[in-house]
């Protein structure tokens, strides 16, 4: 059985074979590749932002690299200052040759027991002094400007043992050590 297909409907039927070919190219080849260009793009502007990252870190690093040398001389200051050990047998020689210096009559020195803080223990002292009111003075800028950290938290004056002009004073401080 032969079926007649007139002209027109032969051009109608080329034109739908063709739109389905081109419709099916579009659709399992076009699209898949267009969904994969988008993806890529997607990962270039993610990996671009990556890359800016890492410069603006890379810059960073190159200009701590720089400032390295002072960065390290801080960094051995403040471990003198808070050393890792109490080394209090080493620190309360040290007070003691500031009295001495300061010219300072008596003194006793008393530490207390560890307490720990966030990132670093606390080692309380107990300071008591007795001498003439400006190597009183002396003694405390000393204990200042001493290269450990001694934070005085605590000062009583009354009058010393032989009266006035010598005083006695107790001082409440504290020295830290990192954990």
């Amino acid at each position: 059985m032969k079926i007649k297909i007139s002209q027109r409907e032969q051009i109608m039927l080329i034109f739908v074979v063709a739109f389905l070919i081109v419709a099916l190219f579009g659709i399992f080849v076009v699209m898949p590749k267009m969904n994969q260009i988008s993806d890529l793009r997607n990962q270039q502007e993610s990996e671009n932002q990556k890359l800016e990252s890492a410069k603006v870190t890379l810059d960073r690093l190159k200009a701590l690299k720089k400032d390295s040398p002072r960065i390290e001389a801080e960094i051995a200051k403040l471990r003198v200052k808070m050393p890792e050990n109490p080394e209090l047998p080493s620190l309360l020689i040290e007070i003691n040759n500031i009295s001495i210096k300061a010219g300072i009559d008596f003194i006793t020195i008393s530490p207390g027991n560890l307490s720990e803080q966030e990132g670093y223990k606390e080692i309380p002292l107990q300071i008591t002094i007795t001498g003439r009111f400006f190597d009183l003075i002396d003694f405390l800028y000393r204990i200042r400007a001493h290269e450990r950290e001694i934070k005085v938290t605590g000062l009583s004056i009354s009058a010393g043992p032989d009266g006035l002009p010598h005083l006695s004073v107790a001082i409440k401080a504290s020295t830290f050590v990192l954990k």
